[in-house]
């Protein structure tokens, strides 16, 4: 069901879910902050209501609201997830805020990456117009994003090429990417940082302000992002 919700949204109020459901077996990883059962709106655990486990950490005292976490560069302060991309096929997904300006760059939007090793996979800000996503020794360029607007990205990768979708509209698709082979990367999924080039630890954390993360092992479709976008934009105001 491509992380659609069942029951119903009112304005002003916080979605409150049934007992998580596996709607879709391939999608891993979901954090829906507008959800109570996902997330509390204080603490530093986030519940993945994939049904996975894959229960995300706050790190480094990210700002908090009841439906909404916001990574900071200065601690750095972002989201730890117990996951890794694998090399096949992915996608990544976010409702999230880039905030404008950025207090630096390079900017994370998300990262599972080991640079030296050339291993995992990124994305980020390398200034206020420039994303680079993908692997870390070769992916897509996207030239022309824009800072301080609420929007749902969609990352995916097929094995051949990487997209990225802002709002359900393909806006970059890569050249052929189908060898050499990726290398994964096994240190975890941040949210709003990336790895220090040797893997470990955190650094060139974003101001981004997240509402939804999610993360598939398959590489979903045009289709399925814009139904997927058509379910939830006004629930999420995009």
């Amino acid at each position: 069901m491509l992380g659609t919700f069942n029951g119903s949204f009112k304005a002003g109020r916080r979605y409150v879910a049934a007992a998580p459901i596996i709607n879709d077996p391939t999608l891993k990883l979901s954090y829906v902050l507008d959800d109570p059962t996902s997330w509390s709106g204080s603490g530093t655990t986030i519940t993945d209501i994939s049904g996975h486990g894959n229960h995300g950490t706050l790190i480094g005292s990210p700002t908090v609201t009841s439906t909404s976490i916001a990574s900071n560069r200065t601690t750095p302060a972002y989201i730890r997830c117990p996951y890794n991309l694998p090399t096949n096929a992915w996608t990544v997904r976010c409702i999230a805020t880039v905030a404008n300006p950025q207090p630096g760059y390079w900017s994370t939007m998300w990262a599972n990456e080991n640079y030296n090793a050339g291993a995992g996979f990124y994305a980020f800000l390398s200034s206020s117009t420039q994303m680079f996503y993908g692997g870390t020794s070769r992916g897509g360029n996207y030239v022309s994003f824009t800072l301080g607007f609420k929007r749902l990205y969609d990352f995916t990768w097929d094995g051949t090429n990487f997209k990225m979708y802002v709002n359900s509209a393909n806006v970059n698709t890569s050249s052929n990417y189908s060898t050499p082979a990726f290398t994964a990367a096994t240190n975890n999924l941040y949210f709003g940082a990336r790895h220090t080039n040797a893997g470990t630890g955190a650094t060139d954390a974003s101001a981004t302000t997240f509402f939804l993360m999610q993360v598939y092992n398959v590489a979903l479709t045009a289709s399925q992002i814009n139904t997927n976008y058509i379910n939830i934009k006004t629930r999420y105001g995009i």
